[in-house]
């Protein structure tokens, strides 16, 4: 729908940090197909339940890179930057 809104329960908005992105069509719905290398990357913020005990929490992504390069997929943090 070409949203960054988390189509889960809390309805998280993500946001884009440095990188030209478009919608695309992806493997289930939309996609974002980020450009300008190694600088781009998705963010989301206010994940409250996370690490929280007695709450799950899960996390999916389909990545189609149209190059290869070693960074990093998946960072998870306690701070917001």
């Amino acid at each position: 729908n070409g949203s960054l809104v988390d189509q889960g329960p809390l309805s998280t908005r993500g946001v884009l940090n440095g990188s030209t992105a478009t919608f695309t069509t992806g493997r289930v719905g939309d996609a974002l197909q980020l450009s300008n290398g190694q600088a781009s990357f998705f963010q989301m913020q206010k994940l409250v339940h996370l690490g929280m005990t007695g709450r799950s929490y899960s996390m999916s992504i389909w990545i189609f890179p149209d190059s290869q390069r070693s960074s990093t997929i998946i960072h998870v943090s306690s701070t917001p930057d």
